[in-house]
């Protein structure tokens, strides 16, 4: 797998659409992927909040570039690299194309 370049505070950044993170996060729609890998995807600020409350350590975190230097999304970032997550920085396309929603959230977790 070819690694995306790592940018500060051990973020890597995605920009491509056929990068193999993206097309794994994009596979955890169907139920098959999930059940064979044992992972899926929360969209969402206040949802992984709640799952960091909870005790749950995220693989990946992913979120919009622009969005990291938020308090809450620094908070989240912060939790997911304790816990030995990568964190990828996304471009609106990248984020659009792996969200489930039709209004994709600026940030989702992959456990």
């Amino acid at each position: 797998m070819k690694r995306a370049p790592e940018l500060r505070g051990g973020k890597r950044a995605i920009t491509s659409l056929q990068n193999d993170r993206v097309k794994l996060i994009r596979s955890l729609e169907m139920r098959k992927a999930r059940r064979d890998t044992g992972l899926f995807v929360a969209e969402g600020a206040s949802v992984l909040i709640t799952a960091r409350d909870a005790g749950w350590k995220p693989r990946m975190l992913v979120l919009l570039a622009e969005a990291a230097a938020s308090g809450v999304h620094r908070e989240l970032i912060d939790w997911a690299l304790a816990a030995g997550a990568e964190c990828l920085e996304v471009s609106d396309a990248v984020l659009g194309k792996i969200a489930a929603k039709d209004n994709p959230q600026t940030v989702l977790g992959v456990f």
